[in-house]
């Protein structure tokens, strides 16, 4: 505890025409809840220091603000 927590990078693909559509909607800074498959991985920074990343591959988003329905 007490130190510094830095994010996690998070590679989301989606193939589905209507997910694909509303994730070209999303704008930077909005609220989304994705379903689909989640896979851990591991990247390598210029330093060569190691960092985790999530890839997604989407196939429901929920883009808050847009109502009660699955995209």
């Amino acid at each position: 505890g007490g130190g510094v927590s830095e994010g996690v990078v998070v590679n989301l693909f989606a193939f589905d025409t209507d997910v694909c559509g509303s994730l070209l909607r999303t704008r930077e800074g909005d609220a989304i809840s994705v379903t689909g498959a989640l896979t851990p991985k591991v990247w390598t920074d210029k330093q060569g220091i190691s960092k985790p990343a999530l890839d997604m591959v989407a196939h429901r988003i929920l883009r808050m603000g847009d109502g009660p329905h699955f995209d």
